[in-house]
């Protein structure tokens, strides 16, 4: 099994879920694990707190690609590809979490061993990561590691 890691940006947060930073997609012939999520915030420092919402979707979306980076370097490329700055949303069926981050911080989820998220072995699924709020409106990070 090789671990892999995708960053993606979305340059301006919205009101409301609309514009997700990253999404890792799934592919059908691997199952993945999700095992590290790192959330920020990229823009001028304020007193805010951002909603993220880490949500699986059902159908990719339109959005920049992101090569998946091998953690080691002999491993083959990822069976699982990324997105970024989507334009045209994901169709999204579930909220894992949903997390206020205040605007100074970023923020590191590690799985607890054998709780990772998994991405079923499902063409067009995946898991995505989107900031939410009403008057920051600078850019948003999102890291996800997984392996398969």
């Amino acid at each position: 099994m090789d671990n892999y890691s995708a960053s993606g940006t979305i340059n301006a947060v919205t009101a409301t879920p609309g514009d997700t930073a990253l999404g890792v997609i799934a592919s059908p012939l691997t199952r993945a694990k999700i095992y590290l999520i790192t959330l920020a915030c990229a823009g001028t420092p304020a007193d805010n707190m951002v909603q993220w919402l880490i949500r699986t979707f059902t159908a990719v979306g339109t959005g920049t690609p992101v090569t998946p980076t091998a953690l080691d370097l002999g491993a083959p490329a990822s069976q699982l590809s990324a997105r970024q700055n989507y334009t045209a949303e994901p169709t999204f069926a579930l909220t894992i979490f949903d997390w206020p981050i205040h605007q100074r911080n970023s923020y590191t989820w590690n799985a607890a061993p054998s709780k990772e998220l998994t991405v079923p072995a499902t063409a067009n699924a995946g898991i995505g990561a989107t900031p939410i709020h009403a008057v920051y409106v600078g850019a948003a990070t999102a890291t996800m590691h997984w392996v398969e």
